[in-house]
């Protein structure tokens, strides 16, 4: 089973020298992709979720990030990489993502006027509604 390497997230020592990996073996080699991708699906199978592949994980992982609004760099350390370049690779923005910015700039721009006051014609007098009903019950 992989573990994380200890020179940190991203890097183990593959052939030829280190190699981009979330994973590494104990003795610091490449994780075989045969083997990441039975434990995937057997993950997958346990939890009663249909099959899809792991590279897909990585992009839903990303956007669900995206999503919860946490830091980019965060983000980063997490799913291991060193570039933003990632971030633009994996993160897709949703139209609910849409939707919500149109909506919070719809409210930061939109002032509601004060109702209309109505006002009498020259020379004529307006009774309030409340006024003429305490008239009434006088």
């Amino acid at each position: 089973m992989g573990r994380v390497h200890p020179r940190g997230p991203g890097r183990c020592q593959g052939e030829g020298g280190a190699a981009p990996t979330a994973a590494a073996t104990r003795a610091g080699g490449a994780v075989s992709s045969k083997h990441d991708w039975t434990l995937w699906r057997a993950f997958l199978a346990s939890q009663d979720v249909d099959p899809v592949r792991l590279h897909d994980a990585r992009h839903t992982a990303a956007t669900t990030l995206l999503a919860l609004g946490v830091a980019p760099r965060v983000v980063m350390e997490l799913l291991g990489w060193s570039q933003q370049a990632m971030l633009q690779r994996y993160q897709h923005v949703l139209d609910e993502m849409r939707q919500d910015v149109a909506d919070r700039l719809d409210a930061a721009f939109t002032v509601e006027a004060p109702a209309p006051q109505p006002t009498p014609p020259a020379g004529e007098q307006v009774v309030s509604l409340a006024d003429f009903r305490a008239r009434q019950q006088a």
